[in-house]
């Protein structure tokens, strides 16, 4: 690789300007790892913005009231958008959307003992059978948005 003989020893002067170097990188890091440990003891302090959560039978959750205030206040009133939970909040309802897709699924369940009824009461009901036949499609039509919804929901956070 280097010819036999060679000195391989640097000059003097770059010893001198690799501990030059070597000081000011141990220096910058020093105050890198200063200013680190400042930004974690300033962001990990336990004041951030906390809020209740509301969590329901179905398995859902919605946020609650607001609780306490973070260090990062940009202005007087306002959060900095970081929601964290203070506590959570068992409720022993289903949410909204579960009480919607319920409903929508009585409503369907009921079209289809109605359009059975009138299918053991002979063909006199046809137009009837149609009509619920088509409010079962936008029933199942909007139950599967619901659903969509809710999952969307569940993936959101």
């Amino acid at each position: 690789m280097f010819p036999a003989g060679t000195d391989l020893t640097p000059a003097p002067f770059q010893w001198s300007a690799i501990r030059q170097f070597v000081g000011a990188v141990k220096r910058e890091l020093e105050t890198d790892d200063k200013l680190l440990r400042m930004l974690i003891e300033k962001h990990s302090s336990k004041k951030m913005c906390f809020f209740d959560q509301h969590r329901f039978a179905c398995g859902d959750w919605k946020w609650g009231y607001f609780r306490q205030h973070c260090n990062r206040e940009y202005r007087t009133g306002e959060t900095c958008g970081m929601k964290l939970i203070m506590q959570t909040v068992p409720v022993s309802q289903k949410c909204k959307l579960c009480d919607k897709i319920e409903t929508k699924l009585r409503r369907r369940s009921a079209e289809e003992d109605r359009i059975n009824r009138w299918k053991r009461e002979g063909g006199k009901f046809r137009a009837s059978i149609d009509r619920s036949y088509d409010l079962i499609k936008s029933l199942d039509r909007e139950i599967s948005d619901l659903r969509n919804e809710r999952t969307k929901k569940r993936l959101v956070v």
